[in-house]
């Protein structure tokens, strides 16, 4: 058992995707990360008075948030991508000075984005196997 959703988890959110709750859902969760580290990210850019210079992190998250939100896997994998290589380049330059709450955040999208990715997929998969057999 490792840190990922099993495939018995990703089956259990895809079947039962209509029931779930907002926070039932993996994609929402992403999402929810996302509005809160841009809202979080802003007014700590607000406070700096470099919102200018350094803001164009926030509007890439939150348009990429949108179709999360909307299960477009792309989108899921873009951010995924996209995040992870922000943490890496922010702390080999230098810029971030918490490591280690950084590493927590990458974790905690990567397993996000994995379910939220996987299940999207298995829905796609539901959606065709309901449209073939009519």
């Amino acid at each position: 058992m490792g840190w990922g959703p099993t495939k018995e988890v990703i089956e259990k959110e895809a079947n039962n995707y209509k029931g779930l709750g907002f926070f039932g859902k993996a994609k929402n969760l992403l999402v929810s990360f996302i509005i809160v580290k841009s809202v979080i990210h802003c007014s700590y850019l607000l406070y700096k008075g470099t919102l200018v210079i350094d803001g164009s992190t926030i509007p890439t998250s939150l348009f990429l948030g949108i179709f999360i939100y909307l299960n477009h896997r792309w989108a899921i994998a873009a951010f995924f991508i996209w995040y992870l290589g922000e943490r890496v380049l922010l702390n080999v330059v230098g810029f971030d000075h918490t490591p280690v709450l950084s590493l927590i955040f990458v974790v905690l999208v990567t397993i996000l984005s994995y379910q939220s990715y996987r299940v999207a997929t298995q829905l796609k998969k539901n959606a065709n196997a309901k449209m073939l057999n009519g």
